[in-house]
């Protein structure tokens, strides 16, 4: 980030003969360190600037305050983060609004009108010159240069071993993807996957929507084979020392309710030896919002719930991480997140009594331990079911002509 006093960065756009409201929306925000005279000073000039040139849209200082004095202190670790926390919270800003949005430094300055009725097959979008702006300023703008295209990658200017980020900070343009995308990545200290029947098209097809609906709200998703019926999950109990005493056959076929359970005893496992929180998904899991940034508080519950209840009576929890509340086992196990501390847990007191997974994580066996996150991002949308028999179905399911037993 570039000194106040300094010149600032000149921000530049493509020129075209459309009006921006016709083609694209765009919420712009310029960022400032509150109660810095001349941070405020160079803040409101980018605002004029805009405003000289005749943008279609209106800058508009951020809440947020925190940019470094001085650029690339990197002693002064506070204010290193502070800057990064602005811009963080924009992000997280667009991705809520659901708008494209222009993020601008204090010291960013318009030179000319910026007229762009969209941004190519980019998600961020630089617009300010490099010069002045980054390191190896030069060579960075005649690369952009001897590049024809109106939108291009970020040109490499290292070993190609090394990431090239935009030239600066300044003035980039952001769509609600791009903005749930990098919060995904600073995010990244949560593992997910979702539990597929490998050799099962439906199962395949269902995982592939739940990653595809997952990545929409910025959590990468990966598939974890499933544990089935033709690996003989009786012998499987046997030798894990588990029992299938406990198993009700109800409402499930035996060995696919057994099997069930393997695939989340499995990914406690994988859990415990990644060593991360981990989201754990069934095939038929679909996001419908985004999963919190709740990981520092992580000490307060070793399992969250984030599913909505898939079946049966519940209770509408308030807003907010809580005490898991809206049944007193998991409503389905079909999206819940859980510390290596509780894989170890869950492990253990699987040997003692196992059952049906949702049943088997509840405040009776492990009080205070599990919580609860409301409104619940992600839902259950099933065709079909791999463990219920048809009893178990009309019960659990809403069950069509065109549901299917498999």
């Amino acid at each position: 980030m570039e000194n106040p006093k300094a010149s600032p960065e000149e921000c530049w756009g493509d020129h075209h003969n459309t009006s921006i409201d016709k083609f694209m929306k765009i919420d712009a925000h310029v960022i400032g360190i509150r109660g810095h005279a001349q941070s405020e000073v160079a803040a409101q000039r980018c605002i004029i600037s805009s405003d000289a040139v005749k943008n279609d849209f209106v800058v508009r200082p951020v809440e947020y305050f925190g940019l470094s004095r001085h650029p690339y202190v990197t002693k002064n670790r506070p204010a290193r983060i502070a800057c990064a926390m602005s811009h963080y919270f924009l992000w997280e800003k667009c991705s809520n609004q659901d708008e494209t949005f222009l993020i601008l430094e204090h010291d960013a300055k318009f030179i000319r009108r910026l007229d762009i009725d969209w941004m190519g097959n980019f998600d961020i979008l630089g617009i300010n010159n490099p010069l002045g702006a980054t390191r190896k300023a030069n060579l960075f703008q005649a690369k952009v240069q001897a590049n024809l295209a109106e939108y291009q990658d970020v040109p490499w200017i290292d070993n190609k071993k090394v990431p090239q980020g935009l030239a600066g900070n300044s003035a980039y343009l952001m769509t609600p993807r791009g903005a749930r995308k990098m919060i995904g990545l600073v995010d990244d200290n949560m593992k997910a996957h979702v539990i597929t029947i490998q050799d099962m098209d439906e199962s395949v097809e269902v995982a592939e929507r739940c990653i595809q609906s997952a990545e929409k709200f910025g959590t990468e998703v990966e598939f974890f084979k499933a544990t089935t019926p033709k690996d003989d999950p009786v012998a499987i109990f046997k030798k894990e020392r588990l029992s299938p005493r406990y198993f009700s056959t109800k409402f499930s076929r035996r060995n696919n309710v057994l099997s069930c359970f393997l695939s989340h005893y499995f990914s406690w496992h994988k859990c415990l030896r990644d060593n991360e929180p981990t989201l754990i998904l069934e095939h038929d899991a679909l996001f419908v919002g985004a999963i919190p940034d709740i990981l520092h508080k992580i000490g307060t519950y070793d399992i969250i719930n984030f599913g909505k209840p898939s079946y049966g009576k519940y209770v509408i929890p308030k807003p907010g991480l809580v005490r898991l509340v809206s049944k007193w086992h998991l409503p389905g196990a079909h999206a819940y997140m859980i510390t290596p501390k509780a894989a170890e847990l869950l492990i253990t007191a699987a040997k003692c009594r196992a059952e049906a997974a949702d049943i088997f994580i509840s405040n009776r066996r492990f009080p205070d331990r599990v919580g609860e996150y409301s409104p619940w991002p992600v839902e259950v949308d099933d065709s079909f079911s791999t463990v219920q028999h048809e009893v178990g179905c009309r019960s659990k399911h809403n069950m069509g002509p065109d549901f299917k037993i498999i």
